[in-house]
């Protein structure tokens, strides 16, 4: 994420604060989803999950 910022604010057009928010955002929530992760890892089948995913987003 360090060589990040400059190019987000380029392309989006939007100041460095902002950027700093989105970075904070990215990072929470693979704080959060990193745990979840492993728990269903550890709890599920691969192949339970793929297929509730699969059945959520597929149109």
């Amino acid at each position: 994420m360090i060589s990040a910022p400059p190019t987000l604010m380029h392309e989006f057009d939007v100041p460095g604060s902002t950027v700093q928010w989105l970075t904070t955002g990215f990072m929470l929530t693979n704080g959060i989803m990193i745990p979840i992760t492993a728990f269903l890892i550890e709890t599920f089948t691969t192949r339970q999950p793929f297929l509730y995913a699969m059945g959520i987003f597929a149109e």
